[in-house]
Order: C-alpha cells, then structure tokens, then sequence
C-alpha cells in the first residue's frame, strides 16, 4: 500500500512495505526523518464499552491496516494523504 502526502505541494510517498517496514520517499531529510519517526511510533486507543473500556495499542507499521490508519491520521499535522493514479504504485 502507498499512499502520497502532500501540504499544498508534494511532500513526498510512504509505502508499506511490510510489518515494521515502510519505505518513506521524501526529498527533505528533515521532513524524511520526521515521517520514519511517525510511522514506527505507536498509536493507542480505548476499545470496548465505556464500563468496562480496554486500552490497546499498535505500531502505525504493523500491518497495511495500522497503516493505512496512520497515513490518513496525517491530517492532523495539515497533511493531505492520497492513493497513487496508476503509474505511480
């Protein structure tokens, strides 16, 4: 799964490659770093019913899922994530 980030110009592609392995294209070592960071960190959450609520937690690498997941969370730094067109995968 790849996916392409952008801030108003391209920033750049990460791409699941497998579980703790994304392949971040960033031309920026700074920004590059920042995204290899970001995707090897962990994410946690509340699940279950609110009377009896479990914590969880998963790597954003783990599976194309948490991935996925991640990516899209991106929007919170102001990023805007997509899928590639056809060439581009």
């Amino acid at each position: 799964m790849k996916v392409l980030i952008e801030n108003g110009n391209y920033v750049g592609t990460a791409e699941w490659k497998s579980p703790g392995e994304v392949d971040v294209d960033v031309a920026d070592p700074r920004q590059r770093e920042w995204f290899e960071d970001y995707f090897s960190s962990e994410d946690a959450w509340l699940s279950g019913p609110v009377e009896s609520a479990e914590m969880n937690s998963d790597r954003r690498d783990s599976s194309p899922e948490a991935f996925a997941h991640a990516a899209f969370m991106l929007a919170a730094y102001a990023y805007k994530v997509s899928m590639p067109q056809d060439g581009m995968s």
